[in-house]
């Protein structure tokens, strides 16, 4: 359960379109034999990562920005394969290859490290750099961990911010769906806390001032983006309840009616930037 948990907030899935056929590529069919070179080299070798790195470094050596991206974009999907169900027999994930270990309750789970992906920054397109750098904030410093929110709640309406900042300026990406996923679970943090880091405090019922603090910064840095508008109405939703809980934690049916609502106002948020 722990491995499955730190897979869920941390690695996630790198992207819906893993298992599809890549772009066209300009019509350049060196370009297209380097990609289906790199795919059968890395079913190959798949158990070898480091070896798959050092192929990918070399041929992104003479590769264009359009394959740099593509290449990238594959051996993110290879990463994610042999973190998630295809590796039954990889016992190390090396720092060479782009892999680094996290700690959760005295034990050590590999996880992407997005930084690898810098020494490639003058040959790949801003869209990666940009993904690279809001997946990188997470593998550098978990938002969650244990049921509990670990960053500060301001550094979460950041990580917001810039997901959605992603999301409308590179509406037609087939990475979009991955920091959309990453922006639910940071926006529902947000606006209701986890078990172990509610909004409302356990003890008083009365909402935490960390989280108002970080709606009124988000509101205030961020006032252009849409979510910007959801957290506005939210507050003042806990304004007209004098930030109170309307539930008490033995009341099961209030809270789940509660978060029912949570999940509305972020659905009704993506659909937005959706359109």
């Amino acid at each position: 359960m722990k491995k499955l948990t730190i897979i869920l907030l941390i690695i996630m899935v790198i992207f819906a379109g893993c298992n599809t056929e890549p772009a066209d590529i300009n019509g350049n069919n060196t370009n297209r034999d380097s990609l289906e070179d790199f795919r059968s080299h890395i079913e190959q070798q798949f158990e070898n990562p480091s070896e798959i790195k050092a192929y990918l470094d070399q041929l992104l050596e003479d590769a264009d920005t359009t394959i740099s991206d593509e290449l990238i974009l594959e051996y993110l999907c290879y990463m994610d394969r042999i973190l998630t169900v295809d590796a039954k027999n990889i016992l190390v994930y090396p720092e060479d290859a782009g892999f680094k270990y996290v700690s959760n309750e005295g034990a050590a789970y590999p996880v992407i490290d997005y930084h690898f992906i810098d020494a490639y920054s003058e040959q790949i397109s801003q869209e990666i750099k940009d993904f690279a750098e809001f997946m990188a904030l997470n593998s550098d410093t978990p938002w969650a961990m244990d049921a509990s929110i670990s960053i500060p709640i301001k550094d979460l309406a950041d990580r917001i911010a810039l997901a959605e900042q992603f999301i409308t300026n590179y509406p037609s990406s087939v990475l979009k769906d991955t920091v959309k996923l990453q922006f639910e679970y940071y926006l529902n943090a947000l606006l209701a806390g986890t078990d172990n880091t509610p909004l409302f405090q356990f003890d008083t019922y009365t909402a935490d001032f960390e989280f108002i603090e970080a709606y009124e910064y988000l509101l205030k840095t961020y006032p252009e983006l849409e979510v910007t508008n959801t957290v506005e109405n939210f507050q003042l939703e806990l304004e007209a309840i004098n930030y109170k809980a309307p539930y008490t934690y033995t009341k099961y049916d209030k809270r789940a009616k509660f978060k029912e609502h949570i999940n509305e106002l972020v659905k009704n948020t993506i659909s937005q930037l959706d359109n």
